[in-house]
């Protein structure tokens, strides 16, 4: 691999935190302007950290499978 090229472990959580975080965000933005549910900031962070814990679960189990 290049390593140019290659992405650290940091880049990844990055990328993952701010995808659930954008994620939950829109669900919530959603149920805001539809009137569907209530907005909350808590509900965001705790899909945010849902995310990383599925993340960091799916990465364990892979590195079990691969041995």
């Amino acid at each position: 691999r290049d390593s140019s090229t290659s992405r650290g472990i940091g880049d990844v959580y990055k990328r993952q935190i701010a995808a659930g975080f954008l994620f939950s965000l829109t669900i919530e933005t959603l149920q805001l302007m539809l009137r569907l549910g209530t907005f909350q900031l808590s509900d965001i962070c705790y899909n945010t950290l849902g995310g990383m814990i599925g993340g960091v679960m799916f990465w364990i189990i892979r590195l079990i499978r691969k041995q």
